[in-house]
């Protein structure tokens, strides 16, 4: 028995695992999932580059930095910090390519780069398949994507979330496990916002009473203290009836929603109506997109194969069903990342269980990445750092190459969790083109159904065969052993036994009409063995440093118990 994924629950719930040693990993998932609870949407930071704006048609920062972090910085690694960078023994024409200000001082021949100018770059001139003598790298020029990839940098302004300055990228961040737990994702609303609400009771206007009954009133009523803003009068009932039907639905209220919400004098009216769109299906359509948006949900692929995920409506249909059934956010979470793990009742529950895993499915994944190696943990790390995201506001996927400079996770803490995912099957092979996993999700009753379908064809295809081989051998004795039958040796046959034939075979046909296609979904599943990974230096497989147990990062792992964050991968 082991542990594969993040399969715990809170403090009010049984731990629910197939793993050895379950007690102990409980509770440090429990301290992972209590800090999750509060977290619904994703919120990244890129810091350190206050003085480069992005330019070009970055649609955020974060765009721009997580566009140098995956495709360039791996180039510069692996292509050019051997001999530009402060690790070699001198940095060969004066240029160093390991910091922002080394590419912005230049070398010998000045700047490398110059943002937006692609021709004008030194560095793309050098990697481009022109100038024999410029040639970089020496030995093997870059392939046409990587050269594609730096040409794209450099015209959309070559942001460079790194330090400015090489010596201060160059210094090693020590790791404070107490102030990395004051987080901000992981610290709770403010008590004190209360404080600051009731500062303002007076002032409010006596015809707009603002009662703050929840924690989301008080933080609102809190902010408008602090600005000295004052909330507007109420609203009419027919504009209160408006403004809540399209937040909740997405749909404005009909004519007759109207006229019956004006005309009723019930002091609960307000609430009644919210509990009728709150029980309305669209209720889910409409809020379940924005958590699709998180999981990165697309019906294709959305990379170099553009393929269709052809089952990646089960699990847009299982996020809107979780908001219209209320689903406890525990529970949502856990589904997500370890449904399939996850004890379960009944059928329904494992095959809705098994179809949230699909969160880790979905997501624009490489589908045609030559090695294969490569792949397989570009796709883990696409899963590490959706999960960080969407669950932690933090990204984690800074730290595949170096320990996170903001965020409070270390290279160490990345294959640990990437060991976990690493030994979750997600996809059915990594060989070009890949293909991702899929799991039957039939019921009982459907197997019942098509294995007695199966039976009938069984049947009907042996009687088939034995039919043919019994005309086969009077056949055989009537045009004599040495000789060989002929192609069209049916029409030989007896009248009788075509006629068989044709019956036999019309039945084959009818019963293959009637077997129903098994239903699967797109879904994760434990490999038999797991893996504990080692630290790719500078985030290349190719490069190894030591191994790292799978298990959770250091700043969750509860400060009392004294429980190691490593799982047992026996």
């Amino acid at each position: 028995m082991r542990i594969d994924r993040l399969t715990c629950s809170d403090g009010n719930n049984e731990v629910l695992s197939r793993e050895r040693g379950a007690k102990a990993w409980a509770k440090r998932c429990r301290a992972m999932l209590g800090l999750i609870a509060g977290v619904l949407f994703s919120a990244t930071s890129v810091l350190g580059q206050e003085d480069q704006e992005p330019r070009g048609d970055w649609e955020s920062p974060e765009a721009a930095a997580h566009f140098f972090e995956d495709q360039v910085r791996p180039i510069l690694v692996a292509h050019c910090y051997e001999c530009h960078s402060e690790e070699a023994e001198s940095a060969e024409g004066g240029l160093r390519l390991d910091s922002r200000a080394g590419w912005q001082a230049g070398g010998e021949l000045g700047p490398s780069v110059r943002p937006g100018d692609v021709d004008a770059s030194w560095l793309i001139r050098a990697v481009r398949p022109f100038d024999d003598a410029l040639q970089m790298p020496p030995e093997a020029r870059l392939s046409d994507a990587q050269i594609a990839v730096l040409e794209q940098w450099v015209a959309r302004g070559a942001i460079d979330p790194r330090s400015p300055t090489g010596a201060s990228s160059q210094q090693p961040r020590s790791f404070d496990l107490a102030q990395g737990r004051e987080f901000w994702s992981f610290r709770p609303v403010d008590p004190a916002v209360r404080t600051s609400v009731n500062a303002m009771g007076e002032r409010l206007d006596p015809r707009s009473p603002y009662r703050a009954e929840t924690r989301i009133d008080w933080a609102i009523a809190a902010q408008w203290a602090a600005r000295g803003i004052e909330p507007v009068p109420r609203a009419e009932p027919r504009e209160l009836l408006r403004r809540v039907t399209l937040d909740l639905t997405g749909l404005p209220p009909t004519y007759e929603e109207t006229r019956e919400f004006e005309s009723q004098e019930r002091p609960d009216a307000l609430q009644r109506e919210i509990d009728r769109l709150l029980a309305s299906p669209r209720y889910g359509e409409r809020w379940g997109r924005h958590w699709l948006d998180v999981a990165r949900y697309a019906d294709s692929n959305g990379m170099d194969e553009n393929i269709a995920h052809g089952n990646a409506w089960r699990y847009r249909d299982w996020v809107v069903a979780a908001w219209n059934q209320d689903l406890p956010f525990d529970q949502f979470v856990r589904d997500q990342i370890a449904g399939d793990l996850l004890t379960s009742d009944d059928e329904t529950t494992r095959i809705s269980r098994t179809i949230a895993t699909g969160f880790l499915s979905l997501g624009p994944k490489v589908l045609a990445e030559v090695d294969e190696t490569k792949m397989e943990l570009d796709i883990v790390d696409e899963q590490v750092e959706t999960v960080g995201k969407a669950f932690l506001g933090m990204t984690f996927g800074c730290a595949r190459c170096h320990d996170h400079k903001f965020d409070p996770i270390r290279t160490e803490d990345y294959y640990a969790l990437a060991g976990i995912f690493k030994s979750t099957k997600t996809m059915e092979h990594f060989t070009k083109i890949a293909k991702w996993h899929e799991l039957p999700i039939e019921t009982a009753a459907e197997q019942r159904e098509r294995e007695a379908i199966e039976g009938e064809l069984a049947r009907r295809q042996q009687a088939l065969t034995e039919v043919i081989a019994e005309a086969d051998r009077l056949l055989q004795a009537e045009l004599g052993a040495d000789a060989t039958l002929p192609d069209d040796k049916e029409t030989r046959y007896s009248p009788a036994t075509q006629e068989q034939l044709a019956s036999l075979r019309a039945e084959i046909a009818t019963w293959e009409a009637r077997k129903p296609v098994v239903p699967t979904t797109m879904a994760v599943v434990d490999y038999p063995q797991p893996v504990d990974l080692a630290v790719h230096i500078r985030g290349s497989h190719l490069t190894l440093g030591d191994i790292v147990p799978r298990g959770i990062p250091l700043v969750f792992q509860p400060q009392d118990d004294g429980i190691s964050s490593a799982v047992d991968s026996s």
